[in-house]
C-alpha cells in the first residue's frame, strides 16, 4: 500500500485507506507513485491510478481514457503525468489536468509494454520491456528508439540526473549516455555563464507547431516559464523547477492550440519578463 512518514522515515502510517487491488493481493499492490504540489498520484496494478489531495487520508480513482489499469510507473512534469502500463492495449498516457482524464500517446512505439518513464522540459523517456528506450521530445506526441549502445533492452528503470541519462536493465546492470547525444532542447549551461537574467524571442516566429525559447539564468534560481493566451488565461506550463545558472532552450508544442497570438512569461526570484509569440497553422 502507501504509507506516509512525516518525521523522516523514523515512523510510518498506512494511509492506503480505500485504495483496494483484489486483482493482485488481498490488500493493495502499489507499483508508482508521483506528486504534483499537494496532489498525490498512486499507480496500482489492476485498478490504475488513484489521486488524494490530502496525504492520502481520501483517494479517488482517476481512470478516464486509460483502456488498461495496470499501472507500472508514473512520472510527473510541470502540470503534465505521464503514466505507463502494462497488459492489454498498454502503453504511455498523459493527462494535462491532474489526471482527469487520459490520452493514448502509445501511437510509435514498437513495445508498448512500459517498465518506466521520466520527463524532462519537452522531452519522455520510455523503458519498455523488450525495446530498450524511446525518446519523444514533444511531450510523447512522437517516438524514437534511443538504444545506442545498449545490449540489454528490458530496461526496469531511468532516471535523469545532471546531463546524463541512467538507465536500469533487467539482466546487466546500469546503463549511462549523455542527453546532448539524444536531445537538443536541453542545455545545462556549462559551457557559457549568463551575467544577467534574460528571455529571448522565441525562433521560428510565427510558427507552426513548434517554436524554441531560450532564457539565461545567471544564478540558481526556481523558473517558471508559462504561456498564456490573449485573455491571460495559462495554456501550457513549460518550466517549473529550480535550474543552476546558465543558458536554457525549451520547446513549446502548440498542436491542438488554435491559431493567434500568445505570450510567454519568464519569472525567476524577483526577475519577470513577457513576451509575444504568433500561432500560424
Amino acid at each position: 500500500g502507501v504509507f506516509l512518514s512525516t518525521n523522516n522515515g523514523t515512523t510510518w502510517t498506512n494511509v492506503t485507506n480505500s485504495i483496494s487491488d483484489t486483482c493482485k493481493s488481498p490488500t493493495c499492490w502499489v507499483d508508482a507513485l508521483s506528486v504534483i504540489g499537494n496532489t498525490l498520484f498512486a499507480g496500482t496494478v489492476g485498478r490504475g491510478v488513484f489521486v488524494s489531495t490530502d496525504e492520502g487520508t481520501t483517494w479517488a480513482a482517476s481512470n478516464v481514457g486509460l483502456t488498461t489499469l495496470y499501472v507500472q510507473t508514473i512520472t510527473t512534469n510541470g502540470t503534465d503525468i505521464f503514466v505507463g502500463t502494462w497488459g492489454n492495449n498498454c502503453g504511455v498516457y498523459r493527462s494535462t489536468n491532474r489526471g482527469a482524464t487520459w490520452i493514448d500517446i502509445s501511437a510509435g512505439l514498437t513495445d508498448s509494454h512500459v517498465q518506466a518513464l521520466v520527463a524532462v522540459d519537452s522531452n519522455v523517456f520510455v523503458g519498455t520491456e523488450n525495446g530498450g528506450v524511446y525518446l519523444s521530445t514533444n511531450h510523447g506526441a512522437n517516438w524514437t528508439q534511443a538504444n545506442e549502445g545498449l545490449t540489454d533492452f528490458s530496461i526496469w528503470s531511468l532516471i535523469v540526473t545532471g546531463s546524463h541519462l541512467f538507465a536500469g536493465s533487467d539482466r546487466s546492470g546500469v546503463w549511462r549516455r549523455s542527453l546532448s547525444e539524444m536531445i537538443t532542447d536541453i542545455d545545462d549551461g556549462q559551457t557559457e555563464m549568463p551575467n544577467r537574467f534574460s528571455l529571448h524571442q522565441n525562433y521560428p516566429n510565427p510558427f507552426n507547431p513548434t517554436t524554441s525559447i531560450r532564457f539565461d539564468i545567471p544564478s540558481r534560481s526556481f523558473v517558471s516559464l508559462r504561456v498564456f493566451d490573449v485573455l491571460g488565461r495559462e495554456a501550457s506550463v513549460l518550466v517549473s523547477k529550480e535550474l543552476t545558472a546558465g543558458i536554457y532552450s525549451q520547446q513549446w508544442n502548440a498542436t491542438g492550440f488554435a491559431n493567434g497570438v500568445y505570450f510567454y512569461r519568464l519569472q525567476a526570484g524577483t526577475f519577470s519578463e513577457t513576451k509575444k509569440l504568433v500561432l500560424i497553422k
